[in-house]
């Protein structure tokens, strides 16, 4: 099995979040709260020169997610994280800058 993460990092301030991925989550989060280097997109690192206090943020991960290594692990990764994004909305009142749009047609049932 191959296994990611999905997470937010929302700013305690605006109440705003950002949705992300990734295979490993703590060198993710340690790399979100280095706040001297970029971080993702345009809208979350403006935010973080901005916030840059860890206490400012709640940064956590929401979903752990295991798929067969015979599926297309990017192809899982990016319509579950678009679907995160849609759900809280981050691209108009968040700090996601864009979706992925994975055009294969995988399915993912929500359980």
């Amino acid at each position: 099995m191959n296994t990611f993460y999905l997470y937010t990092c929302t700013c305690i301030i605006t109440g705003k979040v950002y949705i992300g991925r990734t295979l490993d989550p703590e060198t993710r989060k340690s790399e979100f709260f280095n706040f001297s280097q970029p971080y993702a997109g345009k809208k979350i690192n403006k935010v973080r020169t901005q916030m840059s206090e860890p206490a400012f943020w709640d940064w956590k991960v929401v979903k752990k997610v295991s798929v067969p290594k015979n599926v297309d692990l990017k192809i899982v990764m990016d319509q579950m994280e678009d679907e995160l994004i849609k759900e809280h909305n981050s691209l108009e009142r968040g700090y996601n800058t864009r979706i992925n749009r994975s055009e294969a047609g995988v399915l993912i049932e929500k359980i």
